[in-house]
Parts: structure tokens; C-alpha cells; sequence
């Protein structure tokens, strides 16, 4: 998804999840296009057992491994590179809204510059390879833990300013 959103950021839906970059990060400008700044949001959960929140190998626990990958702050950070932001980002603590036991918190990066498309990215601190939704659970034994601390569908509509049902 990352390829996309870069390659072709006028077409592409972006997606909530953008933790998968080359760690040489050649990809990112295939076949001599020039990145084209643009709004980008990301998710990533620490716990994650699919692509390693530190990077490194994205595979199943280690199994079956399928490339390189940038640690989820150095893909916000490369994002917001590209943006044209190179301040610190303002960091959130999302409110904890989980039930007794629930390991898990929220953290928001928000890169921002005058004039410059921004970059959101949440840590899922305990959180798997799973959207973020607080009503319904993920399969935690496969994809590893969720969060109630953040609605992924929520956060992708504010983020974009996009129409809710609610």
C-alpha cells in the first residue's frame, strides 16, 4: 500500500496501515517517479507478530518472511520527510478507555508544518496487526491484541475530514 499511495498518491485510497517500506527504501521512488507529498495516516501496534514494529522482517512470527521493513517512527518520519516537516511532532496520549486488564494505550504523533501535508501516526502500545476497533475483538491468538483506546475508522474520517454516519 505504501507503493501506491507513493507512486500514485492521486488514485490511491489510503489506507490506515502504512508500515511497509523498503528498509533501503528503494521502492519508494520506483521507475524514477518523485514521491508527491500527501496526507498520510498510520496504525501500528507494538505487539505486532506480522511486521515488527522495531522493523525488520515482516513474517508470521518470524516465519515466512517477506522483506524488509522501516520500524513504524522511522515510516512516519520518512513520510513526513517527504512532506516537507522537519519539527518534532506533537505527541498525544489518547485517552484509556479499556476494560480492567486491558494492557493496552495509545499514542498520536502529528507531524504539521505550514503548508505542508501532515502526518498522523498512532503507536498501539500492546496492540497486534489488527484495526482498532472497540466493538468488536480480533482473533488475538493470531493477529495479537486490539485496542479500545481507538476506533482505526474513526481516526482515518477525522484524519481525512471525511463524513461520518454518526
Amino acid at each position: 500500500m505504501v507503493r501506491s499511495t507513493v507512486s500514485r498518491p492521486d488514485v490511491a485510497v489510503r489506507r490506515e496501515s502504512l508500515t511497509v517500506a523498503g528498509r533501503d527504501r528503494t521502492f519508494i521512488t520506483a521507475r524514477g517517479r518523485t514521491p508527491r507529498p500527501g496526507p498520510v495516516l498510520t496504525i501500528h501496534g507494538t505487539a505486532d507478530p506480522l511486521a515488527p514494529f522495531e522493523g525488520g522482517i515482516v513474517g508470521y512470527r518470524g516465519r515466512f518472511p517477506k522483506g524488509m521493513h522501516l520500524s513504524a517512527p522511522q515510516t512516519a518520519e520518512y513520510f513526513a520527510t517527504r512532506n516537507g516537516i522537519t519539527g518534532e511532532p506533537c505527541v498525544t496520549q489518547l485517552a484509556h478507555r479499556g476494560a480492567p486488564g486491558d494492557a493496552t494505550s495509545v499514542t498520536s504523533y502529528d507531524y504539521t508544518s505550514p503548508g505542508a501535508s501532515p502526518v498522523r501516526f498512532y503507536a498501539v502500545h500492546g496492540g497486534g496487526h489488527v484495526l482498532p476497533n472497540p466493538k468488536r475483538a480480533s482473533v488475538q491468538w493470531l493477529w495479537g491484541p486490539s485496542t479500545r483506546d481507538l476506533c482505526a475508522a474513526d481516526a482515518v474520517a477525522d484524519f481525512f475530514r471525511l463524513p461520518t454516519a454518526n
